[in-house]
């Protein structure tokens, strides 16, 4: 286990995660998993955008394929914003935490 060079602060996290933050800790590719879904879900919503201007403007017939866009980008911001706010809960479970 990697926890002897972690805080009291981390060691008493790591305890309730049963072990996994140091392990967590040396994975600097989770960041850009985290980086590549953003962007990723800004093309969705670019495409999206685009696909459902041109079928109001009449340069396009694919009103089904616009909609799923539409659908489709909804989908991850809601998706997204969930995963915000089970962050958000879980730095206020850590900032609540008695030491």
């Amino acid at each position: 286990m990697y926890a002897t060079n972690l805080s009291p602060i981390e060691l008493k996290v790591d305890q309730a995660l049963g072990g996994k933050v140091a392990d967590n800790r040396a994975n600097p590719a989770m960041f850009e998993q985290i980086l590549d879904s953003f962007s990723a879900m800004e093309k969705t919503q670019v495409a999206a955008k685009t696909e459902m201007a041109d079928v109001l403007m009449g340069r396009s017939e694919n009103s089904h394929g616009a909609l799923i866009a539409l659908q489709e980008a909804e989908l991850q911001m809601t998706f997204a914003g969930s995963v915000r706010d089970k962050v958000v809960q879980g730095v206020n479970q850590l900032f609540n935490m008695q030491i």
